[in-house]
């Protein structure tokens, strides 16, 4: 087979397209265009509109006429540039070996393109992908559509379409290009008669294919599969019900391994989405670029800022949708568990304008006024949950508690924000860190409470080894004496925006992980230093942290959406998953003495329980309906569980069952 016949097949299949003209445009635009001088060739483009910068790429068959039904649409809003790559439409032939990245970035300098928004089509979303881990800087957000990675390769399915073609189609480039408009049935889904009679004018216009005069594009210096957690920025993955399955699995792997992505399936389309389904793949990316600008806003501006964007933005556009109620939500979440109260409130305010007739939304606004000491509205929202929900138990709950006498309402109570607790064996007491005061205060066998450590920023994950209590404390983690409370350790870490969960391994090391962040840091306690174990490999909002003594590894679960739980080798720092979960933010994760794995989740209000080898769906081991549970601990002397229970300043202790069938 020849080089050129695989390259152009190559391109045929990782790419797509083979289409659309100009016409039938319902936005009416005036586009300015052009040529740029790039080594050894030169580029056609075209820009339209002003605002943030949107790039668009083309596939791998045809040019940048794949976008025609999004280009003047994103112009109304957005500066908007599409471009033909080199051996492509208008642009010119290879003279020599080139780089599409290279290429790229001379699109971005020549055109005053400090930054933007970048749309890849296939072979053009890998090409983002590649342009992205090279210029980060240059990238504000990607939309990748069917898209490719590289380094991740392909299955013979892939190549022979599942069986329906065989060498002789390489021989003949008419034979095979006919192959992808007529018959394939994931380069286009049978149906979509439009886009194939499009295909086809475009193919008739442009009768030569395979353009790289012996040239060829030179590879990216790092497979970007195994870079992708290096990529920050939100990323939308769209990919066609009917596309083929080796770009579903790509699919899968970028949106596993960028940390902010997040992957829908276009119904009735094939791998030529833009042009097969473009209404429905408008309103999924436009719905993606308003949330972009609003999460910009909330941001860098913050929550007041971000509401009255909001409002302004509803009254202009009433039916524009800029966040899920389920996001929204959990964001409340993560803001009421960094004790910013007020901000949290105005948050969960938002989620009842925006979705008005959701129960959950005012359950959690009635939360958020009861952290904040406003019992009165809290009861107001409880109430108008329970009126859209009468099978509401938690408000119920709440509700029977705020009328009566409560834990929050006991003077004797020291807990506020309890966030983190420990049995201590040796005194036979039990541990908890206040995130509000900075305290630990300590609990004996009769409940009597008092303090250990006072106002000494010990908010978070608690530890000990030998007779020092070890604990999170935003960007260090500080050691007390278990017997005088005094500070003995206080390791500053660069770079970490919030050290929460603790873990130690029996070598004499801890294990901090910043929850905003992707790093796990290493701790040398005998001599006090520190150095990153891992940053992203796929880890992302570490907030809960094992030591899995019989595997030699750290257990990892996240404050994100669809947690998975992870395991990083203390013996070669690979990280693993063991499980995917459609749960969302998780606080801390064990291991009992019987090898099962216990984590929470702030949404559900719950304990969820793993069996051993991670093989069953979990089981729901505590629910608790007027507040989540926090970072809990696993206290070997009772064979319990350890709960602390923040938002409502208590805590609960739990026995195991032993293993019987199933968990």
């Amino acid at each position: 087979m020849k080089k050129s016949l695989i390259i152009l097949y190559l391109a045929v299949l990782t790419a797509t397209n083979l289409f659309s003209q100009q016409a039938e445009n319902k936005y009416s635009v005036k586009i300015d265009s052009g040529y740029i001088n790039v080594d050894r060739g030169k580029l056609f483009y075209e820009i339209e509109g002003e605002g943030e910068n949107i790039v668009l790429l083309h596939d791998g068959m045809v040019s940048h006429e794949i976008w025609d039904e999004q280009f003047a649409l994103l112009a109304k809003n957005y500066r908007v540039t599409r471009y033909d790559r080199r051996a492509y439409g208008k642009s010119s032939d290879p003279q020599a070996n080139y780089s599409h990245i290279e290429d790229l970035n001379q699109v971005f300098n020549q055109l005053k393109i400090d930054n933007a928004i970048i749309f890849g089509m296939s072979a053009g979303g890998g090409l983002a992908i590649d342009f992205t881990l090279k210029y980060p800087e240059k990238v504000n957000g990607l939309v990748l559509v069917g898209a490719v990675v590289g380094g991740y390769g392909y299955t013979s399915h892939m190549f022979s379409r599942g069986g329906r073609i065989d060498q002789s189609y390489f021989t003949d480039e008419q034979k095979l290009l006919n192959y992808f408009i007529e018959e394939d049935p994931y380069e286009i889904y049978p149906e979509n008669i439009r886009a194939k009679e499009k295909v086809k004018k475009i193919v008739g216009s442009n009768p030569k294919l395979n353009r790289e005069n012996g040239f060829v594009a030179i590879r990216p210096d790092r497979p970007a599969v195994k870079f992708l957690s290096e990529i920050k920025v939100p990323t939308l993955v769209l990919v066609g019900e009917f596309d083929i399955p080796d770009v579903h699995a790509h699919s899968g792997v970028i949106e596993s391994g960028i940390p902010n992505a997040k992957r829908e399936i276009i119904l009735k389309s094939g791998h030529l989405i833009p042009l097969e389904q473009p209404e429905a793949f408008n309103a999924v990316v436009l719905k993606f670029l308003n949330k972009l600008e609003f999460d910009h806003i909330l941001n860098s501006q913050g929550v007041d800022a971000a509401f009255q964007y909001y409002n302004s933005k509803k009254t202009r556009e009433p039916e524009i949708v800029l966040f899920e109620e389920v996001e929204m939500n959990l964001l409340g979440y993560k803001y009421l568990q960094e004790g910013k109260i007020k901000e949290a409130v105005k948050l969960f305010e938002l989620n009842t304008i925006a979705f008005p007739t959701s129960w959950n939304v005012y359950d959690s606004y009635g939360e958020a006024f009861l952290k904040d000491g406003q019992k009165d509205l809290a009861i107001k929202n409880y109430k108008k949950s329970l009126e859209l929900n009468p099978n509401n138990t938690n408000a119920i709950q709440v509700l029977n508690n705020l009328n009566g006498a409560t834990q929050l309402s006991n003077s004797n109570n020291l807990l506020n924000l309890p966030e983190s607790i420990i049995y201590d064996k040796t005194h036979n007491r039990y541990l908890l860190s206040n995130y509000e005061t900075g305290n630990i205060v300590q609990i004996d066998s009769t409940g009597k409470q008092c303090v250990l450590v006072e106002n000494k920023n010990a908010i978070q994950g608690l530890e000990i080894v030998g007779n020092v209590v070890y604990v999170g404390a935003r960007n260090s983690v500080r050691g007390f004496n278990l017997e005088t409370g005094e500070m003995v350790m206080n390791i500053v870490v660069e770079g970490v925006s919030n050290l929460n969960d603790v873990t130690a391994d029996d070598a004499g090391n801890i294990y901090a992980g910043d929850v905003f962040g992707t790093k796990i840091i290493k701790i040398n306690i005998k001599n006090n230093s520190y150095s990153i174990l891992v940053d992203g490999k796929g880890i992302d909002q570490p907030n809960g942290l094992f030591f899995d003594k019989p595997n030699n590894r750290i257990l990892v679960c996240s404050f994100r959406k669809n947690f998975p739980i992870q395991a990083i080798s203390l013996d070669n720092l690979t990280v693993t998953t063991l499980a995917t979960t459609n749960l969302n933010n998780a606080d801390g994760i064990v291991l009992d003495k019987y090898g099962r794995c216990y984590v929470t989740s702030w949404e559900t209000k719950s304990i969820y329980r793993f069996d051993k080898e991670f093989k069953n769906p979990p089981i729901v081991f505590y629910k608790n309906n007027s507040c989540a549970p926090a970072d809990i601990s696993y206290d070997s002397v009772h064979d319990a569980i350890a709960i602390p229970l923040m938002l409502i300043n208590s805590y609960e202790i739990v026995l195991v069952d032993p293993p019987g069938k199933g968990n």
